[in-house]
This record gives C-alpha cells, structure tokens and sequence, in this order.
C-alpha cells in the first residue's frame, strides 16, 4: 500500500519546484544559523573592534 502511494506521488510531483524548494528551505536554515551566531559575536567587544579597524 505505501509503495503504491509513494510511486503516484513521485509521478505526480512537479519535481523541478520540488528541488528549487528543498534548496531554498536548505539556503534559509543555513543562513539562519550563520545570522545568530553574527548576532552573538555582536555582543562581544574584541569582535567589534576588530570589526571596525578593518573597515
């Protein structure tokens, strides 16, 4: 029965939307890890200044 199901849905699914999908969920949980873990340094002071002196 789940064979079944599996195999129609395969055939039915609209596969290049499918992976633009997937990879845009994957980009946004990589970005949002790299986004908190830019905001924690943020409240370090030694980050700052380097941050400001290479600018």
């Amino acid at each position: 029965m789940n064979k079944k199901l599996l195999k129609l849905i395969i055939k039915y699914l609209n596969k290049p939307k499918f992976l633009f999908g997937l990879g845009l969920s994957f980009i946004g949980t990589i970005m949002s890890l790299f986004i908190s873990q830019f905001m924690g340094n943020l409240l370090n002071k030694e980050f700052l200044t380097t941050l400001f002196l290479v600018m």
